[in-house]
């Protein structure tokens, strides 16, 4: 489970690196002088919104596996709960 947790961590930490590079893209658009800025800039944020939404199935998908271990933590000598 440590290294689940070390997974969404780095995740969460990518996924906020990729929310601020999104921003970035959204101000060189309202800053574009012209309409070929605009489109570079306007893709390149499409393109950071499309990694986003899949960083956060990937995210989901381990949340729940950290759900499913926790469910089955138990002290040293005790059985899981059933």
């Amino acid at each position: 489970m440590d290294l689940r947790l070390t997974d969404l961590r780095a995740h969460f930490e990518a996924q906020l690196r990729t929310v601020r590079r999104a921003e970035e893209c959204l101000l060189r658009c309202r800053g574009a002088q012209d309409a070929v800025a605009f489109d570079v800039a306007a893709g390149t944020f499409r393109d950071q919104l499309t990694v986003v939404a899949q960083d956060r199935k990937t995210i989901g998908a381990l949340l729940n596996q950290i759900v499913d271990d926790a469910e089955k933590l138990s002290f040293a000598g005790r059985s899981p709960k059933a």
